[in-house]
């Protein structure tokens, strides 16, 4: 039984947040939470804050083929808040104009998933902290005579931290370690168009209570939007693709490559002059293989902290 859980985060390089992977059709990063700040720093140093809610449903399960369950019929509705810290730092490494570092620390509100599989149910409920994304060094080089374009490195880790009992079949926590690397581009027109695309690898090691290892993930983030001063208002997506089949003990499973790809409006409005931003966006899984397709919102206010 495949499902998949999306959480989300925003701003800068592009966020990952992260539940349990693969083996149940889940993803190590997080598809689309970059939104509309894809490749786009605070400027001056200090310390920035972003509180996010993110409501994910879906009803329907597809299989390595692409093709719908008819047989399984799915009611997935999580409940997920997130917290990210960004630090600004007045450094120059490598001569890049930004430098940052970043900590993200998701917790699942409630995750509630119903499935019916020819008349036999099966439920689950998880509530508690996933797996932290530690990220401590970004690098971001401003290019052109306006900075107009802008391009982006940086290397960090999703920790095993989150709740995880190798007694439970899913779990907040996915209980192994992953290295990922990002790298982001972003260009301004003159006309105020922003398009944005960041690439993100996940390179994962093995759960050593269950012995699944994940395949190696790659998520491609992307936007467009319109900027009128600070409102942003324009599409965000994704696609997401394991590059390997995952492994049980050393040895391959076939078919358990997960795929995804999804779309929807976005908006970025600021409260103020200069006060914070809120982040609003909707995305609708078009085409998913091994997984669930769900709808997910995205509610998030991002400000710098005193």
């Amino acid at each position: 039984m495949k499902k998949k859980l999306l959480l989300c985060l925003s701003f800068g390089l592009g966020v990952i947040s992260s539940v349990q992977a693969a083996p149940n059709g889940k993803t190590t990063s997080s598809p689309g939470s970059t939104q509309l700040t894809i490749g786009s720093f605070p400027p001056k140093p200090g310390v920035y804050a972003q509180l996010s809610y993110n409501y994910v449903t879906s009803d329907k399960l597809f299989d390595a083929n692409g093709d719908r369950k008819k047989d399984v019929d799915q009611d997935f509705e999580a409940h997920i808040a997130n917290l990210r810290l960004l630090g600004i730092i007045d450094s120059h490494i490598l001569g890049a104009d930004i430098v940052a570092t970043e900590v993200i620390i998701p917790y699942a509100i409630q995750i509630d998933n119903e499935l019916n599989v020819g008349g036999r149910k099966f439920d689950s409920n998880i509530k508690g902290l996933n797996d932290i994304v530690i990220t401590p060094v970004i690098l971001q080089w401003n290019l052109g005579k306006h900075d107009q374009m802008k391009l982006t490195g940086a290397i960090g880790a999703v920790a095993p931290v989150g709740s995880y009992s190798k007694n439970e079949s899913n779990n907040a926590g996915g209980n192994y370690f992953s290295l990922m690397t990002r790298a982001a581009f972003n260009y301004s027109f003159n006309n105020g168009i922003e398009i944005g695309m960041t690439p993100i690898f996940n390179f994962n090691n093995k759960n050593k209570d269950t012995g699944i290892k994940t395949g190696d993930e790659l998520t491609l983030d992307f936007m467009a939007n319109y900027k009128i001063n600070r409102l942003q208002f324009g599409v965000s997506g994704y696609y997401y693709t394991q590059l390997n089949e995952d492994e049980l003990n050393g040895i391959k499973i076939n078919d358990s490559k997960t795929k995804a790809f999804g779309l929807g409006p976005a908006v970025r409005i600021p409260l103020g002059q200069s006060g914070p931003l809120l982040n609003l966006t909707w995305q609708k899984e078009l085409y998913s293989v091994n997984k669930s397709q769900p709808n997910t919102l995205r509610v998030g206010i991002s400000f710098k902290t005193p």
